[in-house]
């Protein structure tokens, strides 16, 4: 296996943060909103 460029480990970091994005922020989001109402 060739070494990582550094493009595709900053990719692999975006994807995770999309994932904790909607795991944690985006429920959260929700909550507060409903709490507002």
């Amino acid at each position: 296996m060739e070494a990582q460029s550094p493009m595709s480990t900053l990719f692999i970091f975006v994807i995770f943060g999309l994932i904790f994005y909607f795991m944690i922020y985006r429920p959260q989001a929700k909550r507060n909103k409903e709490h507002k109402n």
